[in-house]
């Protein structure tokens, strides 16, 4: 080519460097590397957000208080970090220029114009080429060139306003518009994402007997009342499966019952209610040897009066510790949602040595009764959901733009559209050269040599 086009101002260096396939591979990789660093590093829950110093204080090892990094950096509460949105709008800002331009390309291909010397520039500033030479003079070459693409099913079309000839060969083009439905449906959900994170919410969880009840809040009228908790286990015991059977109520009426399951949330007006798991429900009693009720005591709490005693669990994975007043024993209690029977069950051990070790004591999946040295402790071992209210607008949005942006990835790659700019001018000595510039991202690398090769043949045949 005698000349290389540049696009038109006010789109200039700062437009080219947004448009970099650099640019956006390194912008997709720290997003990629956030989300993962959000899976790896304990995420601080909602209810603990106004006190994150004192949550950070009971994190265990490198993710405590005294790990700086974590904490000036935000790293435990990655999706509200300053730096990860301005990352976010970044990213957004590059995908809209590629969304543009891959839309200008695309519209490019069909309208009725024809090719510009300044449609070059989506070939980017150092394309890949393949050079033929040909010993034949300029219009043989060009028709041999026409008739070549002609019988391989390409379309030619001429750039105008360039002193050497230069032509674009196109096939399978339609499938260029892969491009814009993939970076727009990208920007979709993107935006429903912040739809999401700015006017979303999510109740803290809740973790109810059958027969209580909870208002939702942020402003709505709607309370949520648990009618019963379905167990289900097979004749082995194994959890097959379990769900909520909840009721919404407005002005102590019934507006609607419904059931909430694992993957099946309960709707109503947007909010959902999520079955989020399940957590054992504990009451501790006993008598020692003259038969006086034991009196239970966890930690930093106080002396609890002789009789039933309640141990919570805030989280299925808390392990709670019972000091049985008056005799000197630690209990240490811990549950598993499935051990390696494929059933719940609840740890029972005595600890000693100062907390250093723990002595197993029982493994009971349904309630019962342990001995405990000369103690003797009844467990009361019932099971209750763990519900999430949570409101996400746009999330519909996300997801079906996520699904469009898969099926147009899917697309432009397997179909493979083949956009080819081709220049022909003066070559080494005598000869014209046929140079082949594949646009890139169009697996031109795997195609193209070998269409050259095929064109030179035709090119060097003086029948």
């Amino acid at each position: 080519m005698t000349s290389r086009p540049t696009r038109r101002e006010p789109l200039s260096v700062l437009w080219r460097s947004l448009a970099s396939p650099q640019t956006l591979m390194v912008l997709l990789g720290l997003v990629a590397l956030a989300l993962a660093l959000s899976t790896l590093i304990p995420q601080i829950p909602p209810q603990a957000v106004d006190d994150p110093q004192a949550w950070l204080a009971v994190q265990p090892g490198v993710f405590g208080r005294g790990n700086d990094l974590i904490r000036v950096l935000g790293l435990f509460d990655i999706y509200d970090a300053l730096w990860f949105h301005l990352l976010l709008a970044l990213t957004g800002l590059v995908l809209f220029v590629w969304f543009v331009q891959s839309l200008e390309l695309a519209w490019q291909t069909v309208r009725p114009q024809g090719w510009e010397p300044a449609a070059f520039v989506f070939w980017g500033g150092n394309p890949r080429q393949v050079q033929v030479s040909s010993s034949l003079d300029r219009d043989d070459t060009l028709a041999r060139l026409h008739a070549f693409l002609l019988r391989d099913g390409y379309r030619c079309v001429n750039v105008s306003g360039l002193q050497d000839p230069n032509l674009v060969a196109r096939r399978r083009e339609w499938l260029l518009w892969a491009r814009p439905l993939f970076f727009g449906s990208f920007l979709v959900a993107l935006a429903g994402l912040a739809i999401v994170r700015n006017w979303g919410w999510q109740n803290e969880d809740w973790q109810p007997y059958p027969g209580e009840s909870q208002a939702i809040g942020h402003g709505l009228p709607y309370v949520l009342h648990l009618d019963r908790f379905v167990w289900q286990q097979d004749q082995g015991g194994q959890l097959c499966d379990y769900y909520s059977e909840i009721s919404w109520l407005k002005d102590d009426a019934t507006v609607r019952q419904d059931v909430a399951g694992v993957g099946q949330p309960a709707r109503l007006q947007g909010i959902a209610v999520r079955q989020i798991g399940f957590a054992p429900a504990v009451r501790l009693s006993g008598q020692d040897q003259a038969d006086r009720p034991l009196v239970f005591q966890t930690g930093g709490g106080e002396l609890a009066a002789p009789g039933e005693f309640e141990v919570a669990f805030t989280t299925p994975e808390t392990q709670q510790l019972v000091l049985i007043a008056g005799h000197d024993l630690l209990l240490s209690l811990s549950f598993t949602p499935c051990d390696a029977e494929g059933r719940p069950a609840l740890y029972v051990a005595v600890v000693d040595n100062g907390g250093s070790e723990q002595r197993p004591v029982a493994i009971l999946h349904e309630s019962g009764s342990v001995i405990v040295g000369a103690l003797y402790v009844t467990v009361d071992l019932a099971y209750r959901p763990v519900l999430r209210a949570d409101y996400r607008p746009g999330m519909a949005l996300v997801v079906v733009s996520a699904v469009l942006a898969v099926i147009a990835l899917l697309v432009g790659w397997i179909g493979g559209s083949q956009l080819i700019w081709i220049a022909v001018g003066p070559g080494a000595g005598d000869s014209i050269a046929v140079q082949m510039l594949p646009l890139p991202g169009t697996w031109g690398n795997r195609w193209v040599p070998e269409l050259a090769s095929r064109l030179g043949r035709v090119l060097a045949d003086d029948g």
